[in-house]
């Protein structure tokens, strides 16, 4: 594909579309589906991307077909109160299969608007994503996750279940049987009238036949009574007699089945009670519920085209590669990640990867059929280390936090018992060690962080304002890190906010609990990350890594805001510049 396509800028602008298209939901259910429209329209953008055999248009309606199913699809799995715990795994399902469809129909012929209108592709694409919802929703009922009510009530929430209501639906012991063979009818075949007595003659031969007889000696009785078949009286009576002993014999055997039939079901109910009170039993035991107490803090998953790559037997790459990024990061930043479990996965792709972070994914990509060991090394180091970065939140612990604690108490007790908790809690502290590390500032220097600490806190005791004065203090480390080395000394390339939108931000910041934020309406959220976006794509090359300059009230809420949607942005407030003696700053643009 063309390197001019800029998927990202298409992908910031396609979520907005989509988000709006949300209606009717709580502010919750809202936010948490344009995050999966990000995610992904993100993550199928990047693999087209990736395919030169794609093109723009191609890249743009794959991608977008996967948002609107995403939208569709969350919709109905949140009106069905399906547990969030279970969106990844739909979700990613319904996206493979959509990506693994049209990419294929791209290869038979390049994907247009105009091609995706025919009819015979539309109506295949809906019943690969109904299927797959529907087997994955069975799939969970199965294995126990979700009851069956919730399970019918998140199937009939698709509109392609007016489909299956238009025909006869499968008996409740074909139900059962379906499910517990991982296998869901949407559309039982109807039994023809003609298939129906055929069924009855084959399993009831002995009712059928006195039911025969019944009826032959019912058409012959008038005949006799006319005198057209010559009887005696004698004959007569012992011929009706047989008929009414026919018909009682059938009747009593109705009333024996019944009755069998109530008691089979009163014994299976009883067998099925007992076995519910039994599983209740063994799930509600300590050691059964202990055991299904917590996750990973950090996973990958591999396809199984990719398992040689954690064998040691074999290429034995994901394990060296992850300790060395391990190392990286203690020496770089600090920041000592947990260690990362590997692990196969049949429901991927056999060259797709996945990084969970405490059981939910956060990134996949695809390692491509015929890519070589350092290009796969490459690609997994930078998605690994990105993927830390941005949830750092979920990854560092308070216990990590409480063994810094223990290491700059060895080296001086005072400035531990001088902190915490007289001034601020374990909790702000690790508050703050997440916020610089998000942005990649070294908290290696533990003594210098808390020696800092222990001056700032007389004054004020909140996490962002800490945050900021920690940032100045530690303006050599930044400025060192995001500005260019030139024979006539460091050069910072930087933007910067025209003042009436430097003042609309201040304006919108809040103080919150959770810390500050920029509350805008949509619509200037949106106008404001296409304006910082384009500014940016249009810098030279190697000016790329340019900071945006801000005052430090609005640089926290701003990083927040903006770094969920544009990719390494680097935002600096003035107060971390350095002496003009020491550092030139060469503003590019006006935003």
């Amino acid at each position: 594909m063309s390197r001019d396509f800029r998927y990202k800028d298409y992908v910031n602008t396609l979520r907005f579309k989509l988000a709006g298209a949300v209606v009717g939901l709580d502010e919750y259910c809202e936010k948490l589906i344009r995050k999966y429209i990000y995610n992904s329209v993100l993550s199928a953008a990047k693999a087209v991307y990736e395919n030169p055999e794609v093109s723009p248009e191609a890249c743009e309606i794959i991608t977008r077909t996967i948002g609107e199913w995403t939208v569709c699809k969350l919709a109905d799995i949140i009106n069905g109160h399906v547990p969030d715990c279970f969106f990844d795994t739909i979700i990613n399902k319904i996206n493979s299969g959509i990506y693994d469809y049209l990419l294929d129909e791209n290869k038979l012929e390049p994907l247009t608007e105009e091609s995706l209108e025919n009819p015979d592709r539309l109506n295949k694409l809906e019943e690969i994503v109904q299927n797959i919802y529907g087997e994955t929703l069975a799939q969970i009922y199965s294995d126990r996750g979700i009851d069956k009510e919730t399970y019918i009530l998140a199937l009939s929430q698709s509109f392609y279940s007016d489909k299956q209501n238009q025909d006869e639906e499968p008996d409740k012991d074909t139900q059962e049987k379906n499910l517990k063979t991982d296998k869901f009818i949407y559309s039982p075949v109807k039994l023809s009238e003609f298939a129906k007595i055929k069924k009855y003659l084959k399993n009831n031969p002995c009712r059928v036949l006195l039911l025969f007889v019944f009826i032959v000696a019912i058409l012959f009785l008038p005949l006799i009574c006319l005198g057209l078949i010559p009887m005696s009286k004698e004959d007569l009576w012992a011929a009706l007699m047989a008929v009414f002993l026919c018909m009682w014999v059938y009747i009593f055997d109705i009333i024996i089945e019944a009755d069998l039939f109530d008691r089979i079901e009163q014994k299976l109910k009883l067998s099925e009670c007992n076995g519910q009170e039994q599983n209740s039993v063994e799930l509600n035991s300590p050691n059964e519920m202990y055991e299904r107490l917590g996750v990973d803090i950090l996973s990958i998953r591999l396809g199984t085209g990719l398992l040689n790559y954690a064998a040691p037997e074999f290429d034995n790459i994901l394990l060296p590669l992850i300790s060395e990024v391990r190392k990286e990061f203690t020496e770089e930043l600090g920041y000592i990640i947990p260690k990362v479990r590997c692990l196969d996965d049949k429901d991927l792709r056999p060259d797709e990867f996945r990084i969970y972070v405490r059981g939910v994914m956060r990134d996949n990509f695809f390692a491509g059929k015929n890519t070589k060991n350092d290009e796969i090394s490459t690609l997994l180091r930078q998605h690994l280390k990105e993927c830390c970065i941005k949830n750092v939140k979920d990854i560092l612990t308070r216990t990590d936090v409480i063994k810094l604690m223990e290491i700059v108490s060895s080296q001086d007790p005072t400035l531990v018992n001088d902190l915490i908790p007289s001034r601020i809690s374990a909790v702000d502290l690790r508050r703050i060690l997440v916020s610089l590390i998000r942005e990649e500032i070294s908290v290696k220097d533990t003594i210098l962080i808390f020696e800092r600490l222990c001056d700032y806190a007389r004054f004020n005791t909140q996490p962002h304002v800490l945050v900021e004065s920690l940032r100045a203090a530690m303006s050599a480390q930044i400025c060192d890190k995001y500005s260019v080395k030139t024979d006539n000394g460091m050069i910072l390339y930087a933007l910067t906010l025209n003042s009436g939108l430097e003042k609309i931000l201040a304006e919108a910041v809040q103080y919150t609990e959770f810390g500050t934020i920029i509350k805008l309406q949509p619509d200037q959220i949106e106008q404001l990350i296409m304006d910082v976006n384009k500014t940016i794509s249009g810098l030279n090359t190697h000016k790329k890594d340019a900071v945006l300059l801000v005052t430090p009230k609005i640089r926290k809420p701003l990083f927040d805001l903006l770094s969920e949607y544009i990719d390494n942005i680097k935002i600096m407030s003035y107060s971390e510049l350095l002496p003009a003696v020491e550092m030139k700053v060469e503003i590019l643009a006006e935003i």
